[in-house]
């Protein structure tokens, strides 16, 4: 189910924000990954799930990208126990989708989720839910996309044909969308 508005959003067994980085030097996330932060630790204070899985983009950053995430949560009263970390693996530089997919996979299997509300920015939304409905087909995934500002202006552009708010995707992305779940 692709949601665009939280108000429709059923109950889920957790929250799942993918990698959205940090501002180099600045001691911050970046400004659509503050935007998930809030949307996610909104989604959890209305009860909607009961824990939220936040990964990292970049092993060199991970910790500091982490603990920004953690003072955010605190800020919003998370319990810490409700937030859950996908850990980058350490003989990689950069987290992928594929990557993420898989260490999802994991807290899938270990809590046993049924349930899961996708938070993410809307570029990458298609390619996240598709890849995860691919490979987790016993699990409901329902998506929120993050707005971004620069995306919207890029969108506005007339050069910008045929693509739709909630649901649609760039051309070329759609392609090489098609080409990967082929191959994989």
């Amino acid at each position: 189910m692709l949601v665009c508005d939280s108000r429709n959003l059923e109950m889920a067994g957790a929250i799942y924000l993918p990698a959205m980085g940090v501002k180099k030097g600045e001691g911050r996330l970046v400004q659509v990954g503050e935007k998930g932060m809030a949307i996610a630790t909104d989604l959890y204070k209305k009860g909607i799930a009961p824990v939220i899985i936040l990964s990292n983009a970049y092993l060199a950053f991970w910790q500091e990208e982490w603990e920004l995430k953690l003072k955010l949560t605190d800020a919003a009263g998370i319990p810490r126990e409700a937030v859950i970390p996908l850990r980058p693996d350490p003989t990689q530089n950069f987290t992928t989708s594929n990557s993420e997919t898989e260490w999802l996979g994991a807290v899938i299997r270990e809590r046993g989720l049924k349930t899961i509300i996708v938070v993410n920015e809307e570029w990458h939304m298609m390619r996240t839910l598709s890849m995860l409905k691919k490979r987790y087909q016993e699990v409901g995934f329902q998506a929120l996309n993050i707005r971004n500002a620069r995306l919207e202006a890029h969108k506005a552009h007339p050069s910008i044909k045929g693509y739709t708010t909630c649901e649609g995707l760039w051309p070329l992305e759609n392609i090489l969308l098609a080409l990967f779940l082929r191959t994989n």
